[in-house]
């Protein structure tokens, strides 16, 4: 099948405005014990940031395997990293669409370019090692990008039925048909949070977007302040903020 390469190059670059320019990433939380390479990627992504993205999937790279299970998770786990950056840039396009159309077009172009990465690396992922929780989660956060079918999202859902952010998935996929997802939300980052012990930045500035969609300043407020004590280059969360 066509590689990274190829398929990057289907998809014509454009120079997205980043204003993530943050120095290097810092843990956002730690429990005190050693961490695994894998580990530390995952913390790398919980920044929920362009560098912190970047960052991990380097790390990531760095610990393919020869090993199909393990190489299987890493795949899936680089499929995760380029939907989240994918639905980043996505986030910020809808930030700026009234007052800059045509940088917001660049901002679509690049997620249009991450969620291709993030689908041939769950592709790859699935060749690996196929029966796995965090494929499963990464294939239904893919397709709920991509405009997937919710009863197939659903059924993916169910086989990731253990994993911490299943519920902020299934939150993605009823925000994305219409539904009310504030309280799946919420849940997410209860969930989410007691498993891993890391702030879950993705689902609090989803919490902040439908508060401020909502007009409730005041709450839209609250969460980007619990946002920025722990990210404070969280770059949509300053944009947003500047909206409220």
């Amino acid at each position: 099948g066509a590689g990274l390469a190829e398929l990057d190059a289907a998809l014509p670059r454009v120079a997205a405005q980043t204003v993530d320019a943050a120095p290097a990433v810092k843990p956002l939380a730690s429990d005190g014990g050693e961490t695994t390479p894998f580990e530390a990627a995952m913390v790398l992504f919980d920044h929920d940031t362009e560098v912190g993205y970047d960052e991990a999937e380097k790390q990531l790279e760095k610990n393919r395997s020869e090993d199909a299970g393990q190489d299987g998770q890493v795949l899936a786990a680089l499929a995760r990293v380029n939907a989240a950056w994918a639905r980043l840039y996505e986030d910020r396009a809808r930030l700026i669409e009234d007052r800059d159309k045509r940088a917001a077009e660049q901002l679509r172009a690049e997620a249009k370019r991450k969620l291709v990465r993030a689908k041939k690396f769950a592709d790859d992922a699935q060749r690996r090692a196929p029966a796995s929780q965090l494929l499963a989660l990464a294939q239904a956060e893919v397709q709920t990008l991509d405009k997937g079918r919710a009863r197939q999202i659903e059924r993916l859902l169910l086989k990731a039925h253990d994993h911490p952010d299943r519920t902020y998935v299934a939150a993605l996929l009823r925000i994305r048909d219409g539904k009310d997802g504030t309280t799946a939300l919420e849940d997410a980052v209860r969930i989410y949070e007691s498993a891993t012990g890391r702030k879950h930045l993705r689902a609090r500035y989803q919490l902040a977007w439908l508060a401020y969609v909502a007009q409730d300043a005041a709450q839209a407020n609250a969460v980007l302040d619990e946002i920025f004590a722990v990210a404070p280059e969280h770059a949509r969360a300053i944009e947003l903020k500047a909206l409220v």
